[in-house]
């Protein structure tokens, strides 16, 4: 596609038999061997050869351009259904692990190596999924949606280095026996060690250091200081050992909130091992809010069955289960924060913990990229942002109690909604949140997210199911639906039946098909077996 006004009238020439007989005339990697002008001189060529009139049109674009023809967007999809789309000044969108495949290659002159810049590293300011769709589909380019809509526009080529966060190894094994060294592999029997930092500044300050294990975010630290670029600092932090394995990484990001690239440390854990784990799940579902005009149906009975059906379902994968539940009245934020409290006195690294929300939810009015998990006694959704910031729960408030948890395996189930009312035997549970502020929250957190829909769409209560979409398509994914045939439920399937059957059931009962949200990161676990 083309960012001129030509290129809508051009898509029919891609789907004719010329096109397809062209690339077979001259194979496609021969194409990306040429300069990009030589390529599309190609291109026309051939259509004119084959007396196909439609190469005018690409002609003018052509011309138009200066024999230029700048892309409206490139796509990228991998073996394994991975895929990035991004546009020319760098704004995209992709799947779970799509951001890592591009990235920008920055020459320094001729006595500097050059840089290279991935785009996971600018993540929260680039990943723009809503507008992404928006521009695919009314042929605006990315940068004009974000201006009308008045947000600011990024300038790659102005934006500080990334900071930089590397694991000093040598402070702890010379001040400690903690930390040996074997045969290639860190390792040691303690159950908590220290582990030291060295933080750069690159130029846009330290905003934050994050360190993960497994990929689960355990350390947030945003008190840390640089005293300006290339200035370093070095701090030491306790982990906790997993058994077996633990993979660290530590991203450093600064005050334009670019990453640095993870740098890794592997450290084998070979003290007593703990044979067993624990699940532990908190599980809220708001039906009843003290303003009445805010009642859902089914948002309780979802949050019990959903707690009922994992519990029954997982008695073989774990020594026992914690169940912590929050309904009604009750599901005030204290009452919340305290349920998360009572997790983490608890929780160990080897544990799995669910979180499941089901109720409202709404983005911040002052700030658009801040997402509220909406407690019973909020009275007022919109129009009152103080109330909002004093009872709800904000993503920053479930990222800085995740990331207390120590389990680190953890999946987040929300179907969360904003105000809705009854319309005949359906009631319209509207967007979840705005997609970017659900993927940020898992993938900055590092745990598993699945969520009811993502922007512009509707979390739907049907009577005739007795649940919410969402959860009625989830406790059939735990009874064995989303089984690939070896008995047992993980994560990733549990995200794949989501992903298929939530679409299906909203069309088939209100008419459009709607799609959950969702983001996996870390390793794949079971959640669920199947009986024999």
């Amino acid at each position: 596609m083309s960012e001129t006004g030509y290129a809508p009238s051009l898509r029919h020439v891609f789907e004719t038999e010329e096109w397809s007989n062209f690339f077979t005339s001259l194979p496609v990697d021969s194409l990306t061997k040429e300069p990009t002008k030589q390529a599309w001189r190609d291109v026309i060529k051939f259509l004119k050869d084959n007396g196909n009139k439609a190469y005018r049109d690409l002609e003018e674009v052509y011309k138009t351009l200066g024999e230029i023809v700048i892309p409206f967007a490139t796509l990228f999809i991998t073996d394994d259904s991975e895929w990035v789309c991004w546009t020319p000044k760098g704004y995209f969108s992709c799947s779970s692990f799509g951001s890592q495949y591009f990235g920008w290659h920055v020459n320094r002159g001729i006595t500097q190596l050059a840089d290279f810049f991935a785009a996971e590293q600018y993540f929260e300011i680039l990943y723009r999924p809503k507008e992404m769709a928006q521009g695919i589909k009314e042929g605006k380019r990315v940068e004009d949606v974000l201006r009308e809509s008045g947000q600011r526009l990024f300038d790659l080529s102005r934006l500080h280095r990334p900071s930089a966060g590397f694991f000093d190894v040598t402070v702890t094994m010379r001040s400690t026996d903690l930390l040996k060294y074997d045969k290639g592999k860190f390792f040691t029997q303690a159950r908590t060690i220290p582990i030291s930092v060295e933080v750069y500044d690159g130029g846009g300050g330290v905003k934050e250091v994050n360190i993960y294990q497994n990929d689960k975010l355990i350390i947030s630290d945003q008190e840390i200081k640089t005293s300006g670029e290339g200035q370093k600092v070095v701090k030491t932090y306790p982990v906790e050992m997993a058994n077996e394995t633990n993979e660290f990484k530590v991203k450093v990001v600064n005050y334009q909130k670019i990453e640095s690239r993870p740098d890794v440390l592997s450290i084998d854990y070979t003290g007593e091992v703990i044979a067993t784990s624990t699940l532990h799940i908190l599980a809220v579902g708001i039906n009843k809010y003290k303003n009445n005009t805010y009642n859902l149906n089914y948002a309780q009975p979802d949050a019990q069955s959903f707690t009922d059906k994992v519990v029954d379902h997982s008695k073989s994968i774990f020594k026992s289960v914690n169940r912590v539940e929050i309904y009604d009245e009750e599901a005030t934020r204290e009452n919340i924060l305290r349920g998360f409290r009572s997790v983490i006195a608890t929780a160990k690294p080897e544990d799995v913990f669910m979180f499941y929300y089901a109720g409202h939810g709404t983005l911040d009015e002052t700030n658009n990229e801040e997402y509220y998990l909406v407690p019973t006694d909020i009275t007022k959704l919109y129009g009152d942002p103080e109330q909002l910031h004093t009872k709800g729960i904000s993503a920053s408030d479930l990222k800085t109690y995740l990331t207390q948890v120590k389990s680190q395996k953890q999946i987040i189930l929300m179907d969360a909604c904003h105000s809705g009312g009854a319309l005949k035997s359906l009631n319209v549970r509207a967007a979840a949140a705005d997609e970017k502020a659900i993927v940020q929250l898992a993938r900055s957190s590092g745990v598993v997210m699945i969520a009811s829909s993502g922007t512009k769409q509707f979390a739907t209560e049907f009577e005739q199911l007795k649940h919410g979409v969402f959860t009625y398509a989830l406790l059939e994914a735990l009874d064995g639906r989303g089984d690939n045939g070896d008995k047992k439920i993980t994560v990733n399937e549990l995200k794949l039946y989501m992903e298929e059957r939530v679409p299906e059931l909203t069309k088939q009962y209100g008419g459009q098909a709607q799609y959950p949200t969702g983001y996996i990161t870390g390793n794949d676990f079971p959640i669920s077996l199947i009986e024999k």
